[in-house]
């Protein structure tokens, strides 16, 4: 079996869910994906809204560099 450290699957997990969230064009549909998402992988309500927060911030950023 393959192996990968925990540091470089949470550098490609944050690139796949940074990809995914660049598509939502909706927040609505963003805040029912995350409360979705937060049930399945059990990660309390906070902790999956506050990754979202500085996820989204970081998009935000890197869209309007100056």
């Amino acid at each position: 079996m393959p192996t990968m450290s925990k540091e470089r699957m949470g550098e490609i997990a944050l690139f796949l869910v940074k990809h995914k969230m660049r598509g939502s064009i909706y927040l609505q549909d963003l805040k029912r994906d995350l409360g979705n998402s937060q049930q399945k992988i059990g990660v309390p309500v906070n902790e999956a809204t506050i990754f979202a927060e500085l996820v989204i911030r970081e998009l935000v950023d890197e869209a309007f560099k100056k």
